[in-house]
């Protein structure tokens, strides 16, 4: 009985203890699937987390809760389904901080898990310095088929991408209480993969001939987006996972991408920017005779170093010093470290240093002295590897577009941007809010987006006003005593006509209107909205 009771101790210590130790810059960590005892199959299995030097020695191994017993401070269980070989594929959020993955909320043992009856889906965040949570919990209408991906912009929230449904957002922290799901995108429903690059959500998939690899555009918490192909990429390919970079040589930002693939041919496939067409053009393929899922990677000027797994296993790497626009295809990677009998490697990701590049203090927006401009303040606690900002903004908090750039000092400072209210940056304006945003590019083109922050831009006295813009329903009109309305379409078209409320006494019921824009006149005030 005592050494039962000693070893259930240790059993659980491993689960408490094992994840406090920062993963080392330039390391790697890969999930792995198995306990070691029984092949694989389509039972539900356990989950660790390993940490390896790129030569493949372990450092250290992170033991996920598999069973109501092993679940600690507040956690839940995960585990994935054994033979599934595109589930818990890992990836790293949009700021850095975080590594993301899915699974299942059961215990060992299930079958057929990922078709199993209330069961919910499970997100685990691992941040760098060791310590990890599975305390998001899936709704249960939106837990259905296998669950592969999911991305994290800044930890605050997640992206699932699985064999069904689409893609499905959850904020972090959710108990999976029906409808704290939302279905964001169902260009695609069976998916392969989601990542965070370039301040927009990636996704690949292996069915239909919408997208195979492509975008979502930014984060998007509510329904209805359309998945975008990426120009010149076929949509013949299967894109398991994807590695997106800058390498010099072509156009700034993102330029270059890699995508695992198990199709044929399979292999990891390189696709440049061309930037004369826009077009994603394939220089060349790594391997094209072996199945890839997993693939990572880290760039240092025009050689990136790729970590990937072939199927299962082995994990191995390789550097593409050839540049950009040039073949890899003569490259072999080398074998670094190969799964244990009843156990498999499913995702990895490379350790970065700098995660959180610079170090947002405030973020605010106040008027100038006469109210004509807008004055927007940020300051930073650190910055490096910084190439500087976008500013950003919006008259609705959806779409939003370039202001201006500021470059960055890569230190500590404090930026002013000044955003002159009479210029007409944005026809939808005068807006009653006006948004704004940062986007923060490093300097090998990977950018995150601030927190978006809003101002009060009421229009001058006897100025027509409307929101919001776009609108669905009803439209407010500000700035008004009332009288008689008139909607033009942009044909000169009269579309509606009616009886204007004074400001503040209701709005204008536009609903039955065609999407499009339209032209409001009241006296000899007029106003343009967008009707969605």
């Amino acid at each position: 009985m005592y050494k039962i009771f000693l070893l259930s101790l240790l059993t659980l210590a491993s689960f408490v203890s094992s994840a406090q130790t920062p993963f080392t810059v330039g390391n790697i960590v890969v999930v792995r699937v198995g306990d070691g005892a029984a092949a694989l199959s389509n039972q539900s299995i356990r989950i660790a987390l390993v940490e390896m030097t790129p030569t493949g020695t372990v450092v250290q191994t992170i033991n996920l809760p598999y069973s109501a017993a092993t679940e600690t401070g507040g956690n839940n269980k995960i585990c994935t389904q054994g033979s599934s070989s595109n589930d818990v594929n890992l990836t790293v959020s949009g700021d850095g901080r975080y590594f993301v993955m899915p699974g299942y909320n059961s215990d060992e043992g299930v079958a057929t898990v990922s078709g199993a009856a209330g069961i919910k889906r499970v997100f685990c965040r691992i941040a760098m310095d060791g310590t990890w949570d599975t305390k998001t919990l899936m709704d249960d209408a939106n837990s259905t088929g296998n669950a592969r991906c999911a991305a994290t912009n800044d930890g605050s929230g997640f992206w699932l991408a699985g064999s069904s449904l689409g893609v499905r957002y959850t904020p972090y922290g959710s108990t999976g209480a029906a409808g704290t799901t939302t279905l964001v995108s169902t260009t695609v429903t069976n998916m392969r993969t989601i990542q965070a690059f370039g301040g927009n959500l990636v996704v690949g998939t292996g069915s239909g001939t919408a997208v195979r690899a492509g975008t979502i555009s930014g984060f998007p918490t509510t329904t209805g987006n359309t998945m975008v192909t990426f120009p010149g990429v076929p949509t013949t390919i299967i894109a398991n996972s994807i590695y997106m970079t800058n390498v010099p040589g072509g156009p700034s930002g993102l330029n270059t991408m890699y995508i695992a693939s198990d199709a044929t041919p399979a292999g990891i496939h390189k696709y440049c920017l061309n930037s004369g067409t826009g077009n994603w053009d394939l220089a060349g393929t790594i391997e094209t005779a072996i199945n890839y899922r997993g693939l990572t990677g880290s760039t240092s000027g025009s050689n990136v170093t790729l970590f990937a797994i072939r199927g299962g296993s082995p994990l191995v790497s390789v550097v593409d010093n050839t540049g950009f626009n040039q073949s890899p295809s003569a490259l072999t990677p080398t074998t670094i470290s190969t799964a244990p009998t009843n156990m498999a490697y499913r995702g990895v990701q490379f350790v970065k240093g700098n995660t959180i590049p610079v170090g947002l203090l405030s973020f605010t927006a106040a008027k100038n002295d006469n109210t004509t401009a807008n004055i927007l303040t940020w300051a930073t606690a650190s910055e490096v590897n910084n190439k500087g900002f976008e500013v950003e903004k919006s008259s609705d908090g959806l779409r939003f577009e370039k202001m201006g750039f500021v470059a960055g000092n890569n230190k500590a400072s404090t930026y002013q941007f000044l955003d002159n209210l009479t210029s007409a940056r944005i026809e939808t304006s005068p807006t009653f809010l006006t948004y704004y945003r940062l986007r923060q590019i490093d300097n090998d083109g990977k950018e995150t987006l601030s927190k978006v922050i809003t101002i009060e831009d009421k229009g001058a006295k006897g100025k027509l006003a409307v929101f919001p813009n776009p609108v669905s329903n009803l439209l407010t009109v500000e700035n008004t005593e009332g009288g008689n309305f008139q909607i033009f379409n942009l044909l000169g078209q009269q579309v509606l006509t009616g009886k204007t409320p004074p400001s503040g006494a209701g709005g204008l019921d536009v609903s039955a209107l065609p999407q499009g824009t339209y032209i409001l006149k009241v006296g000899a005030e007029q106003a343009k909205f967008i009707k969605q």
